[in-house]
């Protein structure tokens, strides 16, 4: 095993394997080892040890953590004091979702066929701030964002109907990204290319879906048609529409705190029930292709390579002009525009944005002091 490591390139300061301590200079590093009459891979942060997953074998265990090491980068950095406290009041275990890589194609049921694994989609930029990002996926970009700067704010929602408001910083948002995309993948099937009907209004968890979409290399249909869809989300105004889907149905309460329906609407499976559950890391079963489609809004179709490019370019005339720019939008999100200023413009620049919903229900006055309390330097609306 550590001669695979090694010839994969991989530090011996990432890993501990039985008879081999890690070498020193890592605080945090993944373990291969026995317990329970079992094998396991884990993670260990300074003198805390957390089991990520069990094999009932040494080999198995071993092509698990040969995949955590070449396909998803390095451990992940400890978390903030803050992003510890979420983590823990939510009960997630950190948890390993790597795939080994298959030389042979999966079946679905109905006889549809997975794309055989390449070697997924990783970025090489890194910092944001200093390196042109080389990213050719929207999911390729809050990669970027996670290595340059996880801490930083990126999305900051208002209901100004509700008085919700939620701020997400780059580490949480990929979380819940990772989550999605997961139950995305693993509990619903969805593979590269199948359609996922977006019904929903523009809303935090609606960036989340996106993304995850974009992970998986499912097409984000924005407001589409849900009987030509696979998979459909839908939000608690569009439900009798979302039930044309004859694929699976997701519903979101979109209530305060990602809170879940009272009753889970007949038919659909609620979104804040699965997703708590799902693993912390995403790793695709198969490459996702940036040529391909990958969204779909007002009817036209971008590929995730286009969405990208797109947004780069139009950063500056949103006054998008670098790192820390922030942007207020209260446009839906059923036009590019809408998801540029709200969401692919702000992560593809390294800014950050306010994103409103209901906000012609805000007055002037409230407008203007959000704006200062915000720190917001330009806006849409």
């Amino acid at each position: 095993m550590a001669e695979a490591l090694k010839a994969a390139g991989v530090p011996g300061t990432r890993y501990e394997l039985p008879g081999r301590p890690a070498a020193p200079g890592s605080a945090v590093r993944l373990y291969l080892g026995q317990e329970e009459g079992g094998w396991v891979v884990g993670v260990q942060e300074r003198d805390r040890r957390r089991v990520l997953e069990r094999f009932p074998d040494e080999d198995r265990a071993c092509r698990r953590l040969h995949a955590l090491l070449t396909a998803e980068g390095p451990p992940p950095s400890p978390l903030t004091p803050e992003e510890t406290e979420e983590l823990l009041h939510h009960g997630e275990d950190i948890r390993g979702r790597a795939r080994e890589r298959l030389a042979r194609p999966r079946t679905r049921p109905g006889g549809r066929v997975r794309g055989t694994p390449g070697p997924g989609h990783r970025i090489t930029a890194g910092n944001l701030t200093g390196v042109t990002s080389r990213a050719q996926t929207p999911a390729g970009l809050l990669d970027d964002a996670l290595r340059a700067d996880p801490g930083r704010p990126l999305i900051t929602f208002y209901d100004d109907a509700t008085g919700e408001r939620v701020e997400l910083s780059v580490a949480t948002f990929g979380n819940w990204v990772a989550k999605t995309a997961n139950l995305l993948q693993d509990g619903l099937g969805a593979q590269p290319g199948d359609r996922l009907a977006l019904l929903l209004p523009a809303h935090w968890q609606t960036a989340v879906w996106l993304l995850a979409c974009a992970s998986v290399g499912a097409v984000a249909d924005v407001g589409g048609d849900p009987a030509a869809a696979d998979v459909v989300v839908s939000g608690p105004d569009t439900l009798s529409a979302a039930r044309a889907c004859r694929g699976e149905r997701i519903a979101l309460a979109l209530r305060p705190l990602g809170g879940r329906f009272p009753q889970v609407p007949d038919g659909f499976t609620d979104y804040a029930v699965e997703v708590p559950g799902q693993g912390d890391r995403f790793v695709p079963f198969a490459a996702v292709d940036p040529d391909e489609a990958g969204l779909i809004v007002a009817g036209r179709e971008f590929s995730g390579a286009e969405v990208v490019e797109r947004a780069r370019a139009e950063a500056a005339g949103l006054g998008l002009t670098g790192p820390g720019a922030r942007i207020l939008s209260g446009l839906p999100y059923d036009t590019w525009e809408g998801l540029n200023a709200g969401l692919y413009g702000p992560l593809a620049s390294g800014g950050s944005v306010v994103l409103c919903r209901h906000l012609a229900q805000l007055g002037e006055e409230a407008l203007a002091s959000r704006i200062a309390s915000e720190r917001v330097s330009v806006v849409r609306r």
